[in-house]
């Protein structure tokens, strides 16, 4: 035991003087690098950090500077003493984002994105014949209803009787729909 105290002191002057590796001196004195753990690292470990050692009116003058374009980032970093990873990011959240706020909607790389993402697509439906559109105005609406409440009312019919035997040529589908390609149940492999 004396001889590894001894090694020890020897092995931590030669740290001191000759700043050297401690794996390095642990192999020069014959120490075993476990016996060394406590030069390594501390028993109360505190990280060395340099976050936010600047002030926030550095900061906001940087990010002024970059935004009339006066100085690039790096430039800016430099000048205020701010990492230059920081200006970006801050310069890149202050771009106008994607989505319309005045009129609330969305543009079309976002739906291009949305329709890739999750699968969906236009579908083409059938065209609808000019007699139908020419038949379907406000006259022709009131007609039906007038007739539909007339016999309603003449024959009583039941809730359960009343069938939905033709379309009324009430017609409101515009041209392409979003469609979804997922199936309605869940398949199971065999």
């Amino acid at each position: 035991m004396p001889c590894i105290k001894i090694n020890a002191h020897s092995l931590l002057q030669q740290l001191y003087v000759n700043i050297c590796f401690v794996g390095v001196a642990c192999n020069i004195f014959l120490i075993l690098i476990t016996t060394c753990a406590f030069l390594r690292m501390p028993r109360i470990y505190k990280p060395k950090t340099n976050r936010t050692k600047w002030n926030d009116d550095a900061l906001k003058a940087a990010i002024n500077e970059v935004r009339e374009g006066s100085l690039s980032c790096n430039a800016a970093a430099i000048t205020y003493e701010i990492p230059a990873p920081t200006l970006r990011r801050l310069k890149r959240d202050a771009l106008e984002h994607r989505f319309n706020r005045e009129s609330k909607a969305a543009g079309t790389d976002w739906f291009k994105s949305f329709s890739a993402r999750n699968n969906v697509s236009l579908r083409n439906l059938e065209a609808t014949s000019i007699a139908r559109l020419r038949g379907f105005n406000k006259i022709a609406v009131e007609q039906f209803f007038t007739i539909l409440k007339e016999i309603k009312t003449k024959y009583y019919f039941k809730a359960d009787r009343i069938y939905n035997a033709d379309e009324s040529g009430i017609s409101t589908v515009p041209t392409k729909l979003p469609k979804s390609h997922h199936s309605k149940r869940p398949t199971t492999s065999c």
